[in-house]
């Protein structure tokens, strides 16, 4: 079986800027991203083997972006900082399935 697939997608973006030297975290920020993932994918059933499936599908994953002031550690805003924080992704799944109750027909 092959198909196709798309829909809404929601995604959180963090991101933390530490001292290098002393391990220390500056400041840090984080946001949801919203937006659209859209792929496809195919199904085998394994001949010789009833009611086991191997799959294997892609989505492709965007989200917009987002402006983000960060916080200190102490929890205060960064004097002075903003980010813009946007996300993508490329998802490649496989699968083995098996259907219950398989009847052969």
């Amino acid at each position: 079986m092959i198909y196709g697939t798309g829909g809404y997608a929601s995604m959180k973006t963090k991101y933390e800027a530490d001292f290098v030297a002393g391990g220390a975290t500056l400041d840090s920020g984080s946001s949801w991203n919203h937006g659209w993932f859209a792929g496809g994918g195919a199904d085998w059933m394994i001949p010789g083997i009833p009611g086991l499936i191997l799959g294997v599908d892609y989505k492709h994953v965007r989200a917009n972006s987002a402006t983000v002031t960060p916080t200190t550690p102490a929890g205060a805003p960064a004097p002075g900082d903003q980010y813009t924080m946007s996300a993508k992704a490329d998802v490649i799944q496989a699968r083995l399935s098996y259907l219950w109750n398989w009847t052969g027909h």
